[in-house]
């Protein structure tokens, strides 16, 4: 059994920008290995260590992409390296004069670091439940005049919520609130799809049976 892994932080990807580090085989939760606790601090240091995680909330859990496997941090290091210097930063299959290829980092590295925050933001907004915190979270990411032209899996001609990074951005926000970092994508989708059904209620644009009343006059016939 590899002892590191070479990961993606999906909850902190956004278009083509992705952030990849090494993480011990310890530190991955379940066998499916599609999330990982993650030290707030110090994160370098506890790596190279392959310390055991703690769970007294200076770890948070985060969704995760395996892209490498290795044996000893030397060689996680190498494979961080190479995966790092084979992410796609050119269009069309050119190659980037160095002053582009700069740029193309530059930019990089700022839509990773905005990300991180929108995330940290979104989970900083709480919620003591699972369905409290989206219905807490989730307008602060989309107005009821666009949550009602999406649902979760794209139905009925909408648009498709679940590839979107927001809905990368929701689970991360998810994962670092206290109380509902538990959450797996199965709850998340849950919860996500009861969100959109009532955008159309929240945005008061459901038509709604009316019901007739009949007026009657009391008064006596002249």
């Amino acid at each position: 059994m590899p002892h590191f892994y070479v990961v993606e932080f999906t909850a902190e990807r956004i278009a083509d920008a992705v952030t990849i580090d090494i993480i011990p085989a310890c530190w991955l939760i379940d066998e499916d290995k599609e999330e990982c606790w993650y030290p707030r601090k110090n994160a370098s240091s506890k790596v190279a260590k392959a310390m055991q995680p703690k769970t007294d909330g200076t770890w948070h859990r985060c969704p995760v992409k395996i892209m490498r496997s290795a044996d000893t941090y030397s060689d996680a290091r190498r494979k961080l390296s190479d995966a790092e210097r084979k992410a796609d930063l050119t269009t069309d299959g050119e190659t980037p004069s160095e002053n582009e290829s700069h740029q193309a980092n530059t930019s990089v590295i700022q839509v990773k670091t905005n990300l991180t925050l929108v995330v940290a933001m979104v989970g900083d907004i709480g919620g003591t439940s699972l369905d409290d915190a989206t219905r807490r979270m989730m307008p602060y990411l989309l107005s009821n005049d666009l949550a009602v032209q999406f649902n979760l899996h794209g139905r009925h001609s909408k648009r498709k919520f679940r590839e979107m990074r927001l809905y990368d951005v929701i689970y991360g926000g998810l994962k670092k609130n206290a109380l509902t970092q538990e959450t797996n994508h199965k709850d998340a989708e849950k919860a996500l799809s009861k969100w959109f059904t009532g955008a159309r209620d929240r945005g008061g644009k459901r038509v709604r049976p009316q019901t007739q009343l009949l007026q009657l006059d009391d008064a006596p016939t002249q």
